[in-house]
């Protein structure tokens, strides 16, 4: 797989892809406005306007759901499904075709609006950042699917296929993992060999960090208290 990253355009729609298990859930965000987060750290910097979802990928009966919630946004004659049986469905790549199928045929929105797609990764290893998916970062995370073989194997298929159908978008990567990053050296050792430890990546990582994150971010707001988290723009 050859990726070249020549920057994305700071307009467009944003793609969101978590790839479960055995299942794809997606949303659509357009910028809503160019306000500086710093400066307004209130301000939702995007407007989201649908999701979808696939479930039971790779299962006897596949069902897709659609559902708009920008009608303004939206084409208005778009049909909202749910947990339609989608045959055709075998696998994430084909599941995320049928949704850009679906995305022009109903929503009359054709995939070149989308210029930056944002994956959920369950294991990011020593990766503490959101990286753009490059030769180096994509073969990087394709080495971490032992310690995660039902979510990163997931991911990085649809990560290819993004790379196929929307070659001119910007593909990046957030790991449930980076939350996780700076737990204590005694509390992440494993009680096993170093040697075999360091060899093999067995640690503890912390999961479900990009939960965890939001939650914060939702918490603060409530409270009305801002939350410090580094923010990285690409």
């Amino acid at each position: 797989m050859t990726t070249v990253d020549q920057g994305a355009p700071s307009a467009g729609l944003i793609l969101s892809l978590n790839s479960g298990s055995s299942s794809l859930k997606i949303s659509l965000y357009r910028r809503s406005t160019e306000l500086l987060l710093e400066d307004t750290p209130d301000a939702d910097p995007v407007t989201l306007l649908l999701t979808a979802a696939i479930s039971s990928i790779s299962f006897d009966e596949p069902t897709f759901s659609f559902s708009v919630i920008d009608k303004s946004a939206i084409a208005p004659n778009t049909r909202t499904v749910k947990d339609e049986p989608v045959p055709t469905v075998k696998d994430h790549a084909s599941a995320f075709s049928h949704f850009l199928d679906y995305l022009k045929d109903e929503a009359s929105i054709d995939r070149k609006e989308i210029v930056h797609v944002c994956h959920r990764i369950v294991h990011g290893g020593d990766y503490y950042k959101p990286v753009i998916v490059n030769d180096e970062s994509y073969h990087y995370i394709e080495r971490l699917s032992d310690l995660a073989p039902l979510h990163n194997g997931a991911a990085l298929s649809v990560i290819e296929a993004c790379i196929q159908t929307l070659p001119d978008a910007r593909s990046i990567a957030y790991f449930d993992t980076t939350f996780h990053h700076d737990i204590p050296k005694h509390i992440r050792s494993c009680a096993i060999s170093p040697e075999i430890a360091q060899k093999k990546g067995l640690r503890k990582y912390g999961f479900h960090g990009l939960s965890y994150a939001y939650i914060m971010r939702a918490v603060a707001r409530q409270l009305e208290k801002v939350h410090q988290m580094s923010i990285q723009s690409f």
